[in-house]
């Protein structure tokens, strides 16, 4: 298997000039075209394909995103920022396939695929949330992977790109400390140097790619023979590891469904017994409910029928004494009557 390849550049909103000549640098509008494969920007390919979103938003989305903070922000000395100051970082990592037989080849595609997903996983951890891109081109020499990091835009309007850079970070922080100019330029390759070394040990190497290439190690076939023996090995370790931890998720996703299966059959049973037994409580209250009902209206039937009872006798009297209270009228009416 071939070295790793991974490396990343700044941009601004507009190229910056070339040191000693006319011609600019390529802007982040550019790499945006570029990676979505808009026909002006892609001139090197024949026959240009879509790419594929494999994280975050469209490459052109992300750029519009950091324009819109580049024209919020500012310098150190509070001034608007330059159109040509960088305020992002884009990137790319390939696969030393050639990508034809990857095509021809649904082994070796798996390979690409399963390192590219290594390493989308990769740029998350390391960008975090300054992460907003990653593409996948099947277009070119080698399949790849292309990214976009975007910096916060500080309440004090600055844009720190030290945030996502490592090779600048370790440079102004030897800055900081009062290095010269040359000691800053050695932090910064010191920096770049422990970026590629994390991510061969991290996911290169797992997929049985190589720090360097064979021209930059100049070792003795013996050597680089046994080095690539053991590049391989590594790789097919990898691979196995790969293949028991899918394993291992296939059983703990089989035990889980089995456990989830069991608890909602034994919920199902509880659930069951309670509505029996609720259904049961019920029938007993409305039972006890009817025979009270029946008792008031059997004792407002009694009451009514007494009611009843003394309002007659009432009646009887209150005519009884009218009928005395006549009898006294007439006899008080009779002269004579003793």
């Amino acid at each position: 298997m071939g070295p790793q390849f991974i490396r990343f550049e700044v941009y601004g909103r507009v190229g910056a000039h070339h040191k000693n000549s006319r011609r600019r640098k390529r802007s982040m509008h550019g790499i945006a075209a570029e990676q979505v494969r808009e026909p002006h920007a892609c001139p090197h390919l024949a026959d240009p394909k879509p790419h594929i979103q494999r994280f975050g938003c469209d490459p052109r989305d992300a750029v519009a995103f950091a324009d819109e903070l580049g024209r919020q922000a500012v310098d150190v000395r509070g001034r608007r920022l330059r159109c040509d100051a960088p305020i992002i970082l884009a990137g790319v990592i390939s696969w030393p396939e050639p990508l034809a037989p990857c095509l021809d080849d649904a082994e070796a595609m798996s390979r690409w695929a399963a390192f590219r997903d290594d390493s989308i996983a990769w740029l998350r951890q390391y960008w975090g949330d300054h992460l907003m891109s990653v593409v996948e081109h099947i277009d070119e020499a080698q399949p790849h992977i292309q990214f976009i990091a975007v910096s916060h835009l500080d309440a004090d309007r600055r844009l720190h790109l030290t945030r996502i850079h490592p090779g600048l970070r370790a440079g102004q922080a030897a800055a900081e400390r009062g290095g010269s100019k040359r000691e800053q330029k050695k932090a910064h390759q010191a920096a770049m140097k422990q970026f590629q070394n994390n991510f061969y040990y991290d996911v290169a190497s797992r997929h049985g790619l190589k720090r360097l290439g064979k021209k930059r190690q100049r070792f003795e076939r013996n050597e680089w023979m046994a080095r690539k023996a053991d590049a391989e090995a590594l790789a097919e370790a990898g691979r196995r590891q790969r293949a028991e931890a899918i394993k291992l998720v296939e059983q703990a996703e089989f035990c889980a469904n089995e456990t989830i299966a069991l608890v909602q059959q034994d919920a199902r049973v509880q659930i069951d017994a309670a509505k029996a037994e609720t259904e049961s409580r019920v029938a007993v209250v409305k039972e006890k409910a009817t025979r009270y009902a029946n008792n008031v209206a059997t004792e407002f039937a009694a009451l009514q029928h007494k009611l009843q009872e003394r309002d007659a006798t009432i009646s009887a009297q209150a005519e009884e004494i009218e009928q005395l209270r006549e009898a006294l009228r007439r006899h008080e009416a009779t002269p004579g009557l003793p």
